[in-house]
């Protein structure tokens, strides 16, 4: 009998070694070596007629989210904010939504990777160290997506790369370009911190988010793409809580447990708005 050496695509649910390592950090020789001594314990699937077998996803998943929290326990670099730029930076950012979403509640790598090469400016991270610890995401999508984001969730939930449900439709093909000049119609804001950190490390990590946000707004405000409208959702009591606290307008559905959100920019005093509106006066009165 014939046995197959390798396989280059894992099944669904499933790492190869080489993507197992990666997601740990580690060489690949001590990925194999860790594996074999049991000093890292996850379920193996080696198919019929292959010698290469494949590891667990959610399982090396939970393990690289338990390192990573370990790393920043014990770290003490400062929390920095920055337009994302790398690829690495767009995993990070997958990562971080795994951990307070689930493998199935956001886009995928792919999804992702996409919508940030289609617009570069709408993914921003807080990093401590190498590890991505926030983010927010500031999109600007069509009419069609806005209209199923903003409208009562659908009774048949849809399933694409992007999402489940209303979410389905946050891909590539509905995410729109900002042109240097020209207004920006609306933008959908979502922002993550991750879970596991101490009460106060995480309140800094989303101060450091919202800071962050404002200069990238006063940003696009002083390059003359002012902002007509914010719409976010929100399923979480902490999204909910904060939405709120930015003055933004709460839109409720009968028997619907995702609640919209929307900010109006020009009658908003929203503190979120402090440094754009300051740097749309002053870019007017010149």
């Amino acid at each position: 009998m014939s046995v197959v050496k390798g396989q280059k695509t894992p099944p669904k649910g499933y790492y190869t070694g080489k993507e197992a390592a990666e997601r740990l950090d580690m060489p690949l020789a001590t990925f194999y070596r860790r594996i074999r001594t049991q000093k890292i314990k996850v379920e193996k699937y080696i198919p019929t007629g292959y010698s290469e077998g494949f590891y667990n996803k959610k399982q090396i998943d939970e393990l690289a989210q338990e390192m990573e929290l370990e790393a920043l326990l014990h770290s003490t670099e400062p929390l920095t904010f920055a337009r994302v730029s790398s690829e690495d930076d767009i995993r990070g950012i997958v990562d971080l939504c795994i951990a307070i979403y689930g493998q199935n509640g956001t886009p995928s790598y792919d999804a992702r990777l996409e919508i940030w090469q289609k617009n570069p400016e709408v993914y921003y991270i807080v990093k401590q160290g190498d590890i991505v610890v926030g983010y927010v995401s500031l999109i600007w999508f069509d009419k069609e997506a806005l209209d199923v984001l903003m409208g009562p969730t659908p009774k048949q939930s849809r399933i694409t790369p992007a999402g489940t449900g209303i979410y389905s439709v946050t891909g590539p093909e509905h995410v729109q370009p900002f042109t240097e000049g020209q207004p920006i119609d609306s933008l959908f804001i979502s922002l993550g911190v991750r879970p596991g950190m101490p009460n106060i490390e995480q309140k800094n990590c989303a101060i450091k988010l919202l800071r962050g946000t404002q200069d990238v707004l006063a940003n696009f405000a002083e390059r003359g793409m002012p902002i007509r409208m914010f719409y976010a959702t929100s399923e979480r009591g902490d999204g909910k809580r904060l939405a709120r606290k930015l003055g933004m307008k709460e839109i409720e559905y009968p028997n619907d447990r995702v609640l919209r959100y929307e900010l109006e920019t020009a009658t908003s005093d929203s503190s979120l708005l402090k440094s754009y509106k300051q740097t749309l006066l002053e870019r007017e009165s010149q």
